[in-house]
């Protein structure tokens, strides 16, 4: 059983996506429209570091691992590059 389900988990891709912070610091994915509570996702350190650049509001991109959102970085649209 533990042989099969480690096979499965080997075999599941990692799965990128866009989500944005809300206003109560939870989490929205385009894949996963249901709000993932701030305890329930983890988010890169370097993102906490100073100057946060994770906030409500914040588009990110996000890595699926197994089941847990991990907040990758901050991204912006292309509009804003001068």
């Amino acid at each position: 059983v533990i042989a099969g389900r480690i096979r499965e988990e080997a075999e599941s891709p990692l799965v990128l996506d866009f989500g944005e912070i809300k206003k109560d610091w939870s989490l929205v994915t385009n894949t996963f429209p249901v709000p993932v509570p701030k305890r329930d996702y983890v988010v890169d350190a370097r993102l906490l570091e100073g100057d946060s650049k994770v906030k409500p509001g914040s588009r990110v991109l996000v890595a699926w691992v197994a089941d847990t959102p991990v907040i990758v970085c901050a991204i912006a649209s292309g509009k804003k590059l001068k």
